[in-house]
């Protein structure tokens, strides 16, 4: 992993990342003498934008890449139970832009203060994995599988608020 930080001026930040990461899995299955075997690697990069026009306000934009390989569970661990792994599943990969505002303020109303965060954020998912109803030669059966899903999309706005005065405090989240 590699992260750094640039004032670009007093009120103006720039972000970055780039991470390395691999996998490789192996294992048998009881089942049978299928011999699992995961490799995989992938480089994921993360930019960032951050503004501060006014003090206790900041303005942000960011985006970045991630992946996710198959768990055990998902490919191999058969658990006798109604989800089968599957050994097949590719990894998942990633894109995610999300932008909005962060709030700080002491002293709103006396002795107190207020942090709020508004964010709109749009993922983007190839070979999403989930669960799904498996099938045996073309009819549904009562088992479910693993699959890979080839595009997902989560787009919404999460909205967080936390407020503090002396010994109370008072914190929620909305996300939609």
């Amino acid at each position: 992993y590699m992260n750094a930080d640039l004032d670009i001026a007093e009120w103006a930040r720039l972000s970055g990342g780039l991470s390395y990461e691999f996998f490789r899995t192996r294992g048998t299955n009881w089942r049978g003498p299928t011999t699992l075997g995961l490799d995989g690697d992938r480089l994921n990069p993360r930019a960032a934008l951050t503004i501060t026009p006014i003090d206790g306000i900041q303005l942000f934009a960011g985006y970045s890449e991630g992946g996710r390989p198959a768990t055990l569970r998902e490919t191999l661990l058969d658990m006798v139970s109604l989800i089968r792994p599957n050994p097949l599943l590719r990894p998942e990969k990633s894109r995610s832009i999300e932008y909005g505002v962060n709030i700080l303020r002491d002293g709103v109303i006396g002795e107190d203060r207020l942090k709020a965060k508004l964010v709109y954020f749009d993922n983007r998912y190839t070979d999403f994995i989930m669960r799904a109803y498996g099938s045996f030669f073309g009819l549904p059966t009562e088992y479910r599988t693993f699959t890979n899903v080839p595009e997902v999309r989560f787009r919404g706005v999460e909205l967080s608020l936390d407020y503090m005065w002396r010994n109370l405090f008072i914190e929620g989240q909305f996300s939609y």
